[in-house]
């Protein structure tokens, strides 16, 4: 219940942008506004301005009321964009819910993964906080599913019901909240170490007030907030105070552009386009495909969090990033030597490896999206090659700059930036969880 609440949020996300593919395939929706290039284009970066306007104090209501709150505040800009969308009389409402939409996008990326994990269980921490992005998949295939279902409304209604049911993560996501616990990092962060205490106990120790993980998490968390409030001021220049917070910087705000430089938008937001280079103009077929790959994408995800604590998270993002980029060299020549032919193989081939994309989880910027139905126009094949090349230069600097995180708890990734430990512990969580492990077996 804990991470389905705080990761169902992301569902707005993923069914924004396959609602979007649907939409702009569907002739009434073009129709309606009178859809031109630019206002395609500003439809999709609008959300990324909203994004982009909500980062600087997204963490200001999670920060200081609590992770709960800050999940609640993604809810409710979530429900008021919903409810003007589908009431949108002309554009300038339109692009008002789609600049809501993108600072729900940025609450949601900053709180939830945060909350999920803060509360996870150590041993679990990774596979419930990857599941953040592939909850972004259910919401694309429902939505993917509802404007397939929608093409046949004789009305506008044929583009408002699926705006309107964007307001289904929000609910889902409000109702349970007053039923799920506070982070215990944040309510020890102001001093409410007993209360935190107790949730640890609960969730992470069984009810065992002695148990010896909850004691060694308790104390790595203490100890480590009593550290950084001695050493690191407040506002902006934490960021960069000091060295290890400006690598944390520095990875974050790779993480952020390469998410959005490796193809995904291609997919996530133009993928009507995509279709019409290979050839595949119906709008049935469209929203049909529309539909396939939002369910490829869950099953990537999903594997790739079941995955995660198996495998390196350099070498998940190495390998990630090197398949997206064959797949664009491959979706390039294809394209090159296939465009405006009638060729149904080589269709079939691009909208294949079309899904090789969707694998990117963050937030979009305002200018990429905005630029890539002209990059499209002006050479599809080529643009794809340029794509590639950013995703083989983005494996560079992951394998050289970005640390290695896997089974670590978030105070030991403090130790990995900062090079030294802010708590005294003599055991790690996991040795700690290994000799509990031990212990049992020695008295089976």
């Amino acid at each position: 219940m804990v991470t389905f609440v705080a990761t169902v949020t992301a569902a707005t996300q993923g069914y924004d942008s396959s609602m979007m593919n649907g939409l702009q395939i569907l002739p009434g929706f073009e129709d309606y506004f009178n859809l031109s290039l630019p206002l395609q284009s500003l439809n999709v970066a609008i959300v990324s301005l909203g994004s982009v306007f909500a980062a600087p104090f997204g963490a200001y209501v999670p920060d200081k009321y609590g992770r709960k709150w800050g999940m609640a505040a993604t809810a409710i800009v979530s429900l008021t964009g919903a409810i003007i969308q589908s009431a949108a009389q002309n554009s300038a409402m339109f692009f008002i819910e789609r600049f809501l939409v993108g600072v729900s996008v940025t609450l949601s990326c900053i709180v939830s993964p945060e909350y999920v994990a803060e509360v996870a269980h150590p041993k679990y921490r990774g596979s419930l906080t990857s599941l953040y992005g592939a909850f972004r998949y259910i919401g694309g295939i429902i939505a993917s599913l509802v404007t397939f279902g929608s093409q046949y409304i004789p009305s506008t209604w044929c583009w408002r019901f699926p705006s309107l049911l964007q307001f289904l993560p929000a609910i889902l996501s409000i109702i349970p909240l007053p039923f799920i616990p506070e982070s215990p990092r944040w309510l020890v962060y102001v001093d409410h170490q007993e209360e935190a205490r107790r949730i640890l106990i609960k969730y992470h120790g069984g009810g065992d007030e002695n148990s010896p993980l909850v004691a060694a998490e308790f104390e790595e968390i203490r100890q480590t907030l009593e550290y950084e409030r001695s050493v690191q001021t407040v506002g902006w220049k934490a960021l960069y105070g000091t060295k290890g917070n400006r690598w944390r910087i520095g990875v974050c705000l790779t993480l952020t552009v390469f998410s959005q430089l490796s193809g995904m938008n291609t997919v996530s937001y133009y993928l009507g386009k995509v279709l019409d280079t290979a050839g595949v103009t119906n709008t049935n077929t469209q929203l049909g495909i529309n539909i396939s790959l939002s369910v490829w994408s869950l099953f990537c995800a999903v594997v790739g969090s079941i995955w995660v604590d198996a495998v390196k998270r350099r070498i998940e993002f190495l390998g990630s990033l090197t398949i997206m980029g064959l797949t664009m060299i491959i979706m390039a020549i294809l394209t090159k030597l296939y465009l405006d032919t009638d060729n149904a193989v080589a269709s079939g081939a691009i909208i294949l490896w079309s899904g090789g994309f969707p694998r990117s989880m963050l937030y979009h910027w305002f200018l990429e999206p905005l630029c890539y139905p002209y990059a499209m126009g002006w050479s599809s094949w080529g643009f794809y090659l340029i794509t590639a090349a950013i995703c083989f230069l983005e494996a560079i600097v992951v394998f050289f700059y970005w640390p290695e995180t896997r089974g670590l708890t978030l105070e030991e990734i403090d130790v990995v930036f900062d090079g030294e430990k802010h708590y005294e512990n003599e055991l790690t969580i996991n040795e700690v969880e290994q000799v509990m492990v031990d212990v049992d077996v020695g008295k089976a």
